[in-house]
């Protein structure tokens, strides 16, 4: 680089987290931080006031079974009216009980969690546990925005887990961030 090519490469970085940062604070009007309902129904999974993880279980190197998040009638009651969709963070409250690589899938869709897989409705992250006592924070997901009803029907959202330990755990609280 010649002369001031690098610090105007870093102003042109700065600037474009701050014009990142302005649309997120502009387009998302309201967050909300959800744990595992204590009991569940058939169609109530989530629990905004609640300090009770969601636990999603890995299969044998492969995706586990599926924790369901959120069910047919969680999201919008508890947003209140007008909001129509909304991306996810994730907030790792207790570490992978396995010392290796962890993948994290975010599922949605409004009928089966099989076939929103099949329909590419899901983002990924990657997860790998430091050490022992490691801090923990919220760790943000590249997640489209997602209507909160698809096909006139409401989006339920789910967790799989994969990793190489067979039956390895992760918990966390899902945040959701709604736009009107």
């Amino acid at each position: 680089m010649k002369g001031n090519e690098g610090s105007k490469m870093g102003i042109n970085v700065a600037l474009s987290n701050l014009h990142s940062y302005h649309n997120y604070q502009y387009n998302y009007h309201i967050e909300r931080w959800y744990g595992k309902l204590n009991p569940q129904t058939s169609t109530l999974w989530a629990d905004g006031a609640t300090l009770n993880p969601y636990v999603a279980i890995s299969g044998d190197n492969d995706w586990g079974a599926g924790e369901q998040l959120f069910g047919a009638d969680d999201i919008l009651p508890e947003l209140g009216t007008g909001f129509s969709a909304g991306a996810f963070d994730l907030f790792l409250s207790v570490a992978n009980t396995s010392d290796t690589t962890s993948r994290i899938r975010i599922v949605w869709g409004a009928g089966t969690l099989a076939a929103a897989v099949t329909a590419n409705q899901y983002t990924e992250l990657m997860y790998h546990k430091l050490a022992a006592n490691a801090v923990l924070t919220p760790r943000r997901i590249s997640s489209p925005i997602i209507p909160f009803f698809i096909d006139g029907l409401p989006t339920q959202v789910w967790a799989q887990h994969w990793n190489a330990t067979n039956l390895a755990t992760i918990s966390f609280f899902l945040g959701v961030f709604a736009v009107k």
